[in-house]
């Protein structure tokens, strides 16, 4: 399973470095921060764009500030078989859907926060 993260500041940062490596692709956000983590974990690779993350992707971690967030996921085109987990304080699953066709529901579960994931 590839995951991909879409934002490569300090939470996002954090949690390629928790996963110690994998199967990981970043967005090239600031090239200083996705190059480190290319660097010191094997398998963390350096996308072209937010797009190139999606295309290659089984999973997508939004980790972008709100206030850019709709911005930068309303061009974003998702695949139905993709989950999206998004890190973005304060924005519910409509903004994460952005302009795209897709609806996002959010799925609680006891024992964590709720997180967006397409709806067939």
């Amino acid at each position: 399973m590839v995951l991909g993260f879409i934002g490569t500041g300090t939470i996002a940062a954090a949690m390629v470095d928790g996963l110690r490596g994998g199967d990981i692709l970043v967005s090239p956000r600031g090239t200083a921060v996705p190059a480190e983590l290319s660097a010191r974990h094997e398998g963390v690779r350096v996308a072209d764009g937010n797009q190139s993350v999606v295309d290659g992707s089984d999973t997508v971690v939004l980790s972008v500030r709100p206030q850019v967030a709709e911005e930068i996921v309303r061009d974003l085109r998702f695949r139905r078989d993709q989950r999206v987990v998004s890190l973005i304080a304060a924005t519910g699953s409509t903004a994460c859907a952005g302009g795209s066709d897709r609806t996002l529901r959010s799925s609680r579960r006891s024992s964590g926060p709720s997180s967006p994931r397409e709806t067939a």
